[in-house]
């Protein structure tokens, strides 16, 4: 949930540019991407957006699984761009 004053403007434009090019992700998923892309660690995410580091990794393996990415770099991209994700190999 984004709070006004507490999120990061350039985390504010990578949740919107994530809700902009990829609308199957909850707007938790989009958030949590948001941070990680932005070079914030789990740690550091969970404590922002007031979850436990474990549930972050939650969220990103979702959104690996949705978006069919094998790395963290692949899944920041492929949020971020709206690209066909890859096929299986």
């Amino acid at each position: 949930m984004l709070v006004a004053g507490r999120t990061p403007p350039d985390v504010v434009s990578l949740i919107r540019s994530i809700r902009a090019f990829r609308p199957e992700l909850s707007p938790r998923e989009g958030e949590v991407v948001a941070y990680i892309a932005a070079g914030f660690t789990h740690d550091q995410t969970a404590t922002r957006i007031g979850l436990s580091p474990h549930t972050v990794d939650t969220y990103l393996r979702r959104v690996r699984a949705k978006l069919n990415a094998g790395t963290t770099a692949e899944l920041i991209r492929l949020s971020l761009t709206g690209a066909a994700t890859r096929r299986p190999g």
